[in-house]
């Protein structure tokens, strides 16, 4: 069995996400048809995760929203897959 080690934060965590890529060339015809070359990196911080700070209707609410918009495509896909679906 582990043990569990707790580690107390001493600053807020800082989130990154960085990806990157490249591309190489050269000609595969002489004077016809070339490849080409290319590098791309991004890096986006962040002082913390994403959050839209929006509420998700509970079961009473979604209901009651069903009610009010019976035939919206929005309320339909919610209901079947869920406040990430939208």
């Amino acid at each position: 069995m582990r043990t569990a080690v707790v580690q107390k934060l001493t600053k807020s965590p800082h989130f990154n996400n960085q990806y990157g890529g490249f591309t190489l060339g050269g000609p595969a015809i002489k004077n016809k048809l070339f490849f080409f070359g290319g590098f791309t990196e991004r890096t986006i911080s962040a002082e913390s995760v994403f959050g839209s700070g929006g509420l998700t209707p509970t079961p009473a609410g979604l209901a009651r929203l069903n009610a009010c918009f019976p035939n919206s495509v929005s309320l339909q896909v919610f209901n079947k897959f869920g406040p990430y679906a939208i």
